[in-house]
């Protein structure tokens, strides 16, 4: 096995065997508010990061966990070994990475950061890592950064089955609790949302590059030919074909084994996108088809108003008059409900949608309706977006 495969087998081997023996509410540490599991990071490893220096020509790919860095960081290294075949004049093995540490910038010893400067040009290092949380260097020295998105949905979902998967990380018995913490803040890596926004204000920066895992799985061969041009590597159409071949589902997966030991089933689960989730979900409450038809025909009387939160002060008073059942829509947090709601125990549906979509569809009916305060930039009304306003 190649020596930088065998450094990530072993390690993952490692921190398993570890996990297996701990109780888990142990798994996870805190270390600036965000956890971290606590078998592959340390505390040490985190404070010598802060000093790690980066070199103008390290390439890093950023990306919240179970957003695709797996799967782009085949593409990045297959790239790279493309490009040290043509400027280094030998033949080079596109499987044979020259990076002889675990690749995840915040996973291992606190000496790796010591070891490294010793690797030679280019350094590819891959994180989960909020900005904030990045050394400084990073951003001093201009390095060249990839930073890939997902929805969130197929991110939390992913998440919930990996989470189940492998002993490192808190496993969960229902999808409700997983949601919980992953809304919470309480899941390894911190929020994703906070993780969005976070990053959300260094995405202009010429020396970092967006790319979105809906893209990349459209049109695998268009997203490494914009990857490569951004990191500087020339292709040609047969060399651009086999970096996308190679970076395949089927490929990654077949391969699986060699890259990631015995873990490869983990690290490359078909995924299940959120509706999936929600169909299983469904299925498993076990709706007989007997209880559907009565729920779809039961003739009730329905009485909808339209906003909780609109209108003048005596509307509740004039409320208590309308029938059962009483329809109630809201935009407002749970919070900011009236207790009786949830003390009765009334029925709630929450309705969520990408948030991307959202603010492209607020950024336009602001802009159209008078009510609301309009934007004179897509800019501006993200960032009032972004932050609460």
């Amino acid at each position: 096995m190649e020596k930088p495969k065998k450094i990530f087998t072993d390690l993952v081997d490692k921190a398993v065997a570890a996990a297996n023996s701990m109780h888990r509410d142990e798994l996870l540490f805190s270390y600036k508010g965000i956890r971290y599991p606590i078998t592959i990071c340390s505390p040490e490893t985190f404070k010598a990061l802060e000093s790690f220096e980066a070199r103008s020509d390290d390439i890093v790919l950023a990306g919240y966990l179970k957003s695709g860095t797996n799967w782009l960081s085949q593409i990045i290294n297959d790239l790279i070994a493309v490009s040290k075949k043509k400027t280094q004049g030998r033949e080079s093995n596109v499987n044979d990475e020259e990076l002889g540490e675990f690749p995840y910038l915040e996973v291992g010893d606190a000496e790796k950061y010591e070891r490294m400067t010793k690797l030679p040009c280019p350094r590819f290092m891959v994180t989960h890592l909020r900005p904030e949380n990045l050394p400084k260097s990073i951003f001093k020295n201009k390095v060249k950064i990839l930073l890939l998105l997902r929805n969130p949905k197929d991110v939390a979902t992913s998440f919930y089955h990996f989470s189940n998967g492998i002993a490192t990380l808190p496993s969960y018995e229902t999808w409700d609790d997983f949601f919980t913490d992953f809304m919470t803040k309480k899941l390894a890596w911190g929020c994703y949302l906070e993780y969005l926004s976070e990053w959300n204000k260094y995405i202009d920066e010429e020396n970092i590059m967006t790319i979105t895992y809906e893209e990349l799985k459209e049109n695998r061969a268009l997203g490494v030919k914009n990857i490569a041009a951004f990191l500087g590597i020339p292709l040609t159409e047969e060399e651009l074909q086999f970096v996308a071949e190679r970076s395949s589902f089927q490929s990654m997966k077949k391969n699986s084994e060699n890259t990631h030991g015995a873990f490869g089933d983990v690290f490359f689960r078909k995924g299940t996108n959120w509706l999936e989730q929600m169909v299983k979900e469904l299925a498993d409450a076990k709706y007989t088809e007997e209880e559907m038809k009565e729920r779809i025909n039961a003739e009730k009387k329905l009485e909808t108003f339209q906003r909780l939160e609109f209108g003048d002060p005596g509307i509740y008073e004039r409320m208590k008059q309308l029938p059962s059942r009483r329809i109630i829509v809201t935009h407002l947090r749970p919070d900011l409900l009236p207790p009786s709601i949830f003390q009765s125990k009334a029925k709630i549906l929450v309705l969520v949608r990408n948030p991307k979509d959202s603010a492209v569809s607020y950024y336009h009916f602001c802009n159209d309706l008078p009510a609301l305060p309009s934007s004179t930039s897509w800019d501006e009304f993200f960032a009032d977006f972004m932050n609460g306003k």
